[in-house]
């Protein structure tokens, strides 16, 4: 890994020029075939120049070399150097051999909150680091994936994350909605699925009041299972 990869190693790397020993490094593991991951930082004047440093870039890639691209312009007009959860990410990416690659996995993790009344929900103790974690793994393993994520806006950084709140209703048609826009070759349910939901009221029921509440199951059986 290479990190950050400026403007001047990246073009020697892809025309075989070896002066550092940076560059020596890493012509020595193109030849022994083993995983390079570059993380280029420099001016974004330099970044998008179209005839070196991109058509470099693309030629590396083409090498199967993995590149991690600077996620945002500050300063000035600098491509910042990726953060480091992301350069850790595609590093292990790399060393897994990617057996997931081309592969589709969508994950539902997380706790669903069922409403009780304009204020007040039913949901579980889950904390989603379960479906968060496989969603993770199967992101390192090369696959592409997509998260329902039920009770929370946690976002996860190299997947596609979908927010979703009850289980018979936003979590169930968000499914439904992904399934039907693509197949997918895993489905995990690692969400912790409400076995029951509220008869909910409308509004805010008054504080210190006795009340009694109607349980019934949010959403097939078929969908929890």
């Amino acid at each position: 890994m290479i990190a950050p990869a400026t403007a001047n190693t990246i073009c020697k790397i892809a025309h075989g020029i070896d002066d550092t020993p940076v560059t020596t490094f890493a012509t020595t593991a193109i030849g022994s075939g083993m995983p390079i991951v570059l993380v280029p930082a420099m001016h974004e004047s330099m970044y998008r120049h179209p005839p070196g440093v991109r058509a470099c870039l693309e030629t590396l890639r083409t090498w199967g070399i993995m590149i991690v691209d600077p996620p945002r312009i500050e300063e000035g007009g600098k491509a910042k150097i990726a953060d480091i959860e992301t350069i850790v990410h595609e590093t292990e990416r790399a060393l897994s051999g990617l057996p997931l690659k081309g592969k589709t996995v969508l994950v539902t993790s997380g706790p669903c909150r069922e409403r009780l009344d304009d204020v007040r929900v039913m949901t579980t103790r889950s904390t989603g680091k379960m479906g968060r974690e496989l969603a993770r793994e199967a992101s390192r393993l090369g696959a592409e994936v997509r998260v329902v994520h039920g009770g929370d806006t946690f976002s996860l950084p190299h997947v596609d994350n979908v927010h979703a709140e009850s289980a018979g209703g936003e979590m169930r048609e968000a499914v439904l909605s992904l399934c039907a826009e693509q197949t997918f070759d895993y489905y995990i349910s690692a969400a912790a699925i409400s076995d029951f939901a509220p008869a909910a009221y409308e509004g805010k029921i008054p504080s210190g009041q006795q009340i009694s509440v109607d349980l019934f199951p949010p959403c097939p059986r078929s969908f929890r299972t």
